[in-house]
């Protein structure tokens, strides 16, 4: 079932010239999330359910970029935040239909490569989305 993503309604949020900061009001965490530059356009987003695939497309277009790469991106994003008690999470429809990978690409960029920035284990990979100020 394709899972869809939407701002928290216990989350309020305040929105700053480099980004968006975003505090829980459900208790899971006392310290508000920063979601700076590219994660202010995640958020604003969100206001309505989007899927993976619907958020990826939709950001895709807004910075010209593929959307596999951007599903890359966000997806650890996405489930952080719904951790955090940022976002929440509904199912799309009760038809059982899955949502297609949208990370499975053709490119054939080597990931070893010093020059690829890319590497979702890089401890720096998408910090810049969120940063709890810990």
């Amino acid at each position: 079932m394709t899972r869809r993503f939407r701002q928290h309604p216990a989350a309020i949020f305040r929105r700053l010239t480099d980004g968006v900061v975003v505090l829980s009001l459900d208790g899971h965490d006392e310290d508000p999330l920063f979601l700076a530059g590219t994660g202010g356009d995640l958020w604003d987003v969100l206001a309505t359910p989007h899927s993976l695939t619907e958020l990826a497309g939709e950001l895709g277009a807004l910075y010209g970029q593929p959307p596999e790469l951007i599903a890359q991106d966000i997806r650890g994003v996405l489930d952080e935040l719904v951790e955090a008690a940022i976002l929440t999470v509904e199912p799309a429809d009760d038809t059982g239909a899955r949502e297609p990978d949208v990370t499975a690409s053709t490119d054939s960029t080597d990931p070893t490569d010093p020059g690829d920035s890319s590497d979702p284990s890089d401890p720096d990979h998408s910090v810049d989305a969120v940063d709890t100020g810990s």
